[in-house]
């Protein structure tokens, strides 16, 4: 998975046509986030071992650094990443992050498979995180829900007001500094915002200061935490994602199934 095992499958080719490895076992590369890809200064491909014969630009190079993403596209024997639509984004320029090429080149091998959600634990009939179970036959449940965190959260409790919500990593690529911008004008009107994510400390002292200045109308949760995402979800009327792009977004299905 990712940059950070890219190299695997160079060492297990190395292993079988230099070193004789018998048996040995095909590898599988998955993509989750083409933008993350373990790029390093030249002289840090001395520490793998490996003769420079694999230093060029169909191998493990990327203008002239060590490109570890790119060396697991170029040598793993499948490629594989979490949605069809995202396999053919990465093979374009807008979205190959200078990966296309190689990606192009290994189009055979490669193929997305649509992620999915963990339906016995992102449910809202059988949920420990929820004090208020509900399903599409009985929303009321919902309405409790959303009651029970304005009032955790120091919002104003009211089931009539829009409650907006948004799970994210606070990172430019989620859109976040977009967010900011939409809810400088999105509040002046009757509306709520709720907030749980953690990164760029510039963003997250951004959201804080939304919040200060909108008491009673955002609330704001830097870090991670899985029971408050579940009932964010549930509480949310509208759940907003903003991506710039989006691999394969999870919250989208969490939403989907939480209404």
């Amino acid at each position: 998975h990712d940059w950070q095992t890219g190299l695997v499958p160079l060492l297990v080719l190395h292993q079988r046509s230099a070193e004789g490895w018998e048996n040995v076992p095909s590898t599988c590369l998955t993509i989750h986030n083409l933008a993350y890809q373990g790029v390093f200064a030249s002289e840090a491909y001395g520490l793998t071992n490996l003769p420079r014969s694999y230093f060029h630009s169909e191998g493990a190079e990327f203008y002239g650094a060590l490109n570890c993403l790119k060396a697991g596209i170029a040598f793993a024997d499948a490629i594989t990443t979490v949605s069809p639509r995202y396999a053919r984004e990465i093979m374009t320029e807008a979205f190959g992050c200078g990966l296309d090429g190689v990606l192009r080149r290994r189009q055979a091998a490669l193929v997305g498979v649509l992620n999915g959600a963990d339906y016995t634990e992102w449910n809202t009939t059988h949920n420990p995180f929820l004090e208020h179970p509900y399903s599409i036959a009985n929303m009321a449940g919902k309405t409790a829900e959303k009651l029970t965190l304005q009032r955790d959260l120091g919002l104003t409790q009211a089931r009539r007001i829009p409650l907006f919500a948004n799970v994210s990593r606070l990172v430019d690529q989620k859109g976040s500094d977009l967010l900011l911008g939409a809810l400088e004008e999105m509040l002046a009107s009757e509306m709520q915002f709720v907030l749980l994510g953690s990164g760029a400390p510039a963003l997250e002292q951004a959201f804080q200061a939304l919040h200060r200045r909108h008491p009673g109308k955002v609330g704001v949760r830097i870090g991670y935490d899985t029971a408050l995402s579940h009932r964010i979800e549930a509480a949310a009327d509208f759940f907003v994602m903003p991506s710039r792009f989006e691999p394969c977004g999870l919250n989208q299905m969490y939403s989907l199934r939480y209404g």
